[in-house]
């Protein structure tokens, strides 16, 4: 008779509580695994991560101080510290597991609820890393992401008739979705719903209705979906989605605020809330969503400094500069090696200073910004260069506003908006004749450097063209023709000299620039279909 034993397997057991992690251990002794490693919190934890391979994790949510265990998680999967084989055991002392529920990508494989049963724990591992193995064929493929392989895999599985054929089924079907390979998708999809009514399955139904532009169809099936599985987060974050590329942003907001109230830790789910209660321009709503993404948001991987300046950025619409200056003092102690960071925070912390008529501080604050946009790694763009320049010009610092104005109408000068504010930034000023002025100086000089560049394509000068734009484009980085003509220029050399991967990629940045302001600019497209076409 042969015994269950854990001989091949390393544990990582993660709970702040020394005797809990030594039940743990004594539960687990028996089954002999290879090795069992503790840790009393998640930094802890993500250390021993990185030195060593587990394939079991126990990990306890309640930590302490610092990262919590779905932060754990997060940052594990983020950082690709464990594989898809890895077994992530999620132990709460919660009644439900609403508290614990993050972004889809983030689950764990299994719940356990306290206390802990030493059968339901045994019982519930056995059947985990029986599916572990059978589907340790598709690890390699999925950590790699290599879509071909994993659907091949899948196939072989599906073929060998093994177990867990609906876990197999959902796999292909998402790498299916991420190939385009559409019809297969929904196939297999509604055959599944033909045996049983999976959330899953009616997900992938949904998301091959949105990606074929069928909004009402996709609409109607993320929401049978949560009225069949009001905890199935998936068809939240689709459903608002859906609902906003139908322009109905009012009821995208209200899904999402339904979507929080179950699942309030999930950084990525506030900041999309955050980012549609901006767009219905409810102050409100956007105020306790940036509050919100900054709380979840503190330890976790999955922080972005736009968190905190966003957020002070909404105390000031809600006329609230002392809570925005507390914010930006607190971005600048959060992200104290980040200079682009402390720039735009400083910046902001003028425009509050303003407000509050703190005329020292805002001319500190100014005079620092000015300091450090003087370093060469850094540069000012868009709407930061305007605040800044405005802020300057106010304080009678007009050489160094019309310096930065300059370069913002060499970077946006196809943009009437931005014109438009540079003009009222110098009438503000009283120097309107000097704005307009230096409006068409500068407009003048970017045309005259396109003009020569594409003179300079017309005589064959290819390789010429490239090293101009090149120079004009680092200088200029948001500039929608620039980027359009050294993309050209790229692309021509390609087609003289034959494509090279680093040139390919290049061109798709330029590329991404002006698709990322205009995703329908017909110029950026004709390039993308002619890089396809090499």
């Amino acid at each position: 008779m042969s015994y269950w034993s854990l001989s091949s397997k390393k544990v990582l057991i993660i709970d702040d509580f020394a005797q809990m992690r030594s039940m743990l251990i004594s539960m687990l002794k028996n089954f002999t695994p290879k090795e069992i490693v503790q840790a009393g919190n998640g930094k802890d934890a993500l250390e021993k991560m990185a030195q060593t391979k587990f394939d079991i994790i126990l990990c306890d949510y309640n930590l302490g101080e610092g990262k919590d265990g779905q932060q754990v998680l997060e940052e594990a999967k983020y950082q690709s510290l464990i594989s898809y084989n890895t077994l992530f055991i999620m132990v709460t002392a919660e009644n439900t597991n609403q508290m614990v529920m993050g972004a889809a990508e983030y689950m764990p494989d299994t719940y356990l609820s306290k206390p802990i049963n030493k059968n339901v724990l045994l019982t519930r591992m056995k059947k985990l890393l029986e599916k572990k193995e059978i589907l340790l064929p598709l690890s390699d493929a999925i950590e790699a992401n290599d879509n071909t392989k994993v659907i091949a895999c899948c196939n072989v599985l599906l073929n060998e008739k093994v177990k867990f054929k609906f876990e197999i089924l959902k796999i292909k079907c998402e790498h299916l979705i991420k190939s385009a390979e559409y019809d297969e998708a929904l196939k297999i999809s509604l055959a599944v719903l033909e045996e049983r009514q999976i959330p899953w399955a009616m997900l992938i139904v949904g998301q091959v209705y949105y990606l074929r532009n069928d909004i009402n169809g996709a609409e109607e099936i993320f929401r049978k979906i949560i009225d069949l599985d009001m905890n199935f987060m998936p068809a939240y974050d689709w459903l608002a989605r859906t609902l906003q590329k139908s322009e109905k942003n009012k009821d995208a907001q209200q899904v999402l605020i339904d979507a929080v109230k179950i699942s309030p830790k999930s950084v990525i789910r506030q900041r999309n809330l955050a980012e549609a209660a901006e767009k219905n321009n409810d102050l409100i709503q956007l105020e306790k969503s940036r509050k919100k993404v900054v709380e979840v948001g503190k330890s976790s991987c999955l922080r972005k400094s736009t968190d905190y300046t966003s957020l002070a950025s909404v105390y000031m619409k809600n006329n609230a500069p002392e809570k925005a200056i507390d914010i930006l003092k607190q971005t600048r102690r959060t992200f104290r090696n980040d200079k682009p960071v402390i720039l735009e925070s400083l910046i902001q912390l003028s425009t509050a200073y303003k407000t509050l008529n703190e005329r020292e501080n805002q001319i500190s604050s100014v005079n620092t910004a000015l300091n450090l946009a003087e370093e060469k790694e850094l540069s000012l763009h868009g709407e930061s260069a305007l605040e800044l320049a405005k802020n300057c010009m106010e304080l009678g610092k007009t050489k160094e506003g019309e310096k930065i104005l300059s370069n913002v109408v060499k970077e946006y000068f196809e943009d009437e908006n931005i014109m438009q504010t540079v003009n009222n930034i110098f009438s503000d000023a009283g120097l309107e004749d000097d704005g307009k002025a230096l409006i068409a100086k500068a407009r003048a000089e970017v045309v005259a450097l396109n003009n020569k560049g594409v003179k300079l394509i017309s005589a064959g000068k290819v390789d010429d063209a490239i090293k101009l734009f090149k120079m004009a484009v680092n200088d200029l980085p948001g500039n929608i023709t620039v980027n359009l003509n050294m993309a050209t220029a790229l692309l021509l050399g390609m087609q003289k000299n034959g494509p090279t991967k680093q040139e390919q990629e290049s061109i798709k940045k330029y590329l991404n620039m002006v698709l990322c302001k205009d995703k329908n600019h017909a110029k950026a497209l004709d390039i993308q279909n002619q890089l396809q076409a090499l």
